[in-house]
């Protein structure tokens, strides 16, 4: 009698264990797929940037200010380096580049 309850229980934990699994399986493809539609694609943003000095050219000083905010997000100076750091707005390269699509 008492080895069916350890079985019983036994089987219980790893039906916990298995459903724990399957959701953190759940969890991690989420991420991966998310992961996926913010990967760049370089072809893709090297075509859209191909003719924009064209139309930079044609845009007002607000127009070029507005972009570039949505492009850069911080630029930073390093004295000791004499380098300037630019990070880029990776959602806003993105929506600029659908927008360049349309």
């Amino acid at each position: 009698m008492r080895a069916k309850n350890l079985d019983a229980e036994r089987e219980a934990a790893l039906r916990e264990t298995v459903a724990a699994g399957e959701a953190r399986a759940e969890e991690l493809r989420r991420t991966v797929e998310r992961g996926e539609r913010l990967r760049f694609d370089d072809q893709m943003v090297r075509q859209r940037m191909a003719s924009f000095d064209d139309v930079w050219k044609t845009m007002t000083i607000g127009e070029q200010a507005r972009v570039l905010r949505q492009l850069v997000e911080r630029v930073g100076y390093d004295a000791r380096g004499d380098k300037v750091k630019v990070t880029y707005n990776s959602n806003g390269i993105r929506e600029f580049c659908k927008g360049a699509t349309k």
